[in-house]
């Protein structure tokens, strides 16, 4: 007994020095990675975690959903042409855990995913915001464009008339809401695009998901059929395109979220929202889903900070990166 003892203690030392030396080694590959990581990533490693703990807390991911899957490693994945900086597997030991650290898919479970469209699923709110700023000119209500975008982006415009009635001491009706609409129509047929990569984006979830998306918006019902058409996001949304202007209440209510998620017969706690305002990212919050903040900068989306501060637990800002976010990039 004496002699095993004796052996056995090198042993252990040996396996204790080995394990602090592997533990090293994957946190320095950690740390050198992210140092490279994009705005999302920083944003769920630096704030996302404390709302997914509380997540997986309160029981929401525990429900009978879709789990999000594993990504695979380096070697038996390659990266996909055409996907960029932001599609880069890691190298290392990291690259066998993607986004264990860093991406709520890995904790998540859950059965559908819906899209905001203004600013999400399409570039509309510059086009929209540029009509705006004409007619409250006209007014007498001079304001940039830039001040239009921070006023109103999110908002609902029916909402709006009071505090344009106010602000600018004319009495401002659905006539005026009805011109509003028509130049804003004919604008957006000549100029909206897609977000970019959002439609491979969707074209992929779509496909993983059997279907299980939808686009709940706060937009009228004529201008998110115009703008799902005119960027050819339709085909993924057809029979699943909700209107705020249809419910009782608009964003930030949930009520447009709650249609989408009985819509496609999903509990809302297992619903993943991606929204781009304060408004929006408060409506899919009071509904019971999960939020994911886009961010790509610039005045038409909310910033990263304030979209975080109203209950999205990670902020991204490339489209491209939401299917990996979401381990469905398998």
């Amino acid at each position: 007994m004496l002699v095993h003892s004796a052996s056995a203690a090198p042993s252990k030392r040996c396996l204790f020095i080995v394990s602090s030396l592997s533990f090293l080694f994957l946190l320095g590959d950690i740390l050198s990675q992210l140092r490279n990581t994009d705005q999302l990533e920083v944003a769920v490693a630096s704030q996302g975690f404390p709302a997914i703990r509380g997540i997986m807390k309160d029981g929401r991911n525990r429900r009978g959903g879709h789990r999000a899957q594993r990504p695979r490693s380096r070697a038996a994945t390659a990266p996909r042409a055409g996907a960029g900086k932001i599609g880069k597997r890691r190298s290392g030991m990291l690259a066998r855990l993607p986004f264990l650290f860093l991406s709520p898919g890995w904790l998540l479970k859950f059965e559908a995913v819906l899209f905001d469209c203004d600013g999400v699923l399409v570039d509309s709110e510059r086009i929209s915001a540029g009509v705006l700023r004409d007619m409250l000119q006209e007014l007498g209500l001079p304001m940039s464009h830039d001040d239009v975008l921070r006023r109103f982006v999110g908002k609902t415009m029916k909402d709006e008339l009071p505090w344009i009635s106010q602000a600018s001491g004319r009495a401002i009706g659905m006539e005026w809401l009805a011109e509003f609409w028509r130049r804003r129509n004919d604008a957006l047929r000549s100029q909206v695009q897609a977000i970019p990569n959002v439609i491979d984006t969707v074209k992929l979830l779509h496909q993983r998901l059997n279907g299980r998306i939808a686009c709940a918006s706060g937009a009228d019902r004529e201008k998110l059929e115009l703008q799902l058409n005119k960027t050819g996001l339709m085909p993924y949304f057809r029979g699943r395109a909700f209107s705020g202007y249809e419910m009782a209440h608009s964003k930030p209510s949930p009520d447009v979220y709650l249609a989408a998620a009985a819509a496609l017969e999903t509990d809302p706690a297992a619903c993943i929202v991606i929204e781009d305002s304060v408004t929006g990212v408060t409506a899919g919050v009071a509904a019971g889903a999960t939020v994911l903040g886009y961010s790509p900068g610039g005045p038409s989306h909310s910033p990263p900070d304030a979209l975080l501060a109203s209950g999205a637990i990670a902020v991204f800002a490339d489209m491209a990166r939401l299917p990996a976010l979401l381990g469905l990039d398998y």
